[in-house]
């Protein structure tokens, strides 16, 4: 069985857990999800489970997609590979093409009930302005003395899994690239670069702590990749 779902959630996040057989698509720190990124994903819907009987792909914030990553993605939706569901995350459904709402089956998470069962343990839910806060504390503590940051990042990876994580990271990227469009201090652009290095190697299921540690290293070492 193959199904293509759009879950509506208005102002919440909500965090799909990490797994081998799961592909997770975020927007690039420009925000947007472009056709480059949904070509790499179909590309990868089409290999077989490693370890499941099913493979997931989770597009978070899908309505960052450019109306050229939809139409990439519609024949994806009508049609998923075998065994595989694709699930579209967004505040709403405004920004979607009517072809791509029609290949979907659009839920709102906070009325369905029998969604919320269906992924008890899989979904992370979060509300949006705590999730706000908490990559501003995050930021903060990159610029930190070294014991400071270690203390706090270490609180941070026990608190979170690496799917919020990754998350986390995704959404301090953005951040950072949108003071650097408001400042334009290079500074900032590099230090997305190497916050976006760190979600990455989360994502290939890196020790979070280690990588978490190594980004603080990386801009403590380097002045110039200190954000300002």
């Amino acid at each position: 069985m193959s199904t293509s779902y759009l879950l509506i959630a208005r102002n919440q996040e909500l965090t799909i857990s990490i797994d081998i057989d799961r592909k997770v698509i975020y927007p690039t720190p420009q925000g947007s999800i472009g056709i480059e990124q949904i070509r790499e994903l179909i590309c990868w819907a089409h290999f077989k489970p490693y370890r499941s009987k099913e493979k997931v792909v989770v597009i978070q914030q899908a309505d960052c997609l450019t109306v050229q990553a939809q139409n990439c993605l519609l024949k994806t939706l009508e049609e998923p590979p075998e065994n595989t569901y694709i699930f579209l995350i967004a505040q709403s459904k405004d920004h979607f093409l009517p072809t791509v709402l029609s290949r979907c089956q659009v839920m709102n998470w906070e009325k369905d009930s029998r969604l919320q069962e269906f992924f008890k343990g899989e979904i992370t839910v979060a509300n949006i302005e705590d999730t706000g806060n908490l990559v501003g504390r995050f930021l903060d503590s990159l610029t930190e003395p070294l014991p400071q940051a270690f203390k706090y990042l270490d609180k941070l990876t026990t608190k979170l899994n690496r799917a919020e994580l990754e998350g986390l990271l995704a959404q301090a990227v953005r951040q950072t690239y949108r003071k650097f469009l408001e400042t334009q201090k290079p500074v900032l652009l590099q230090t997305a670069d190497q916050i976006e290095k760190t979600r990455q190697a989360v994502g290939r299921q890196a020790n979070s702590k280690l990588a978490l540690e190594n980004l603080v290293l990386s801009l403590n070492s380097f002045p110039r990749l200190r954000p300002v």
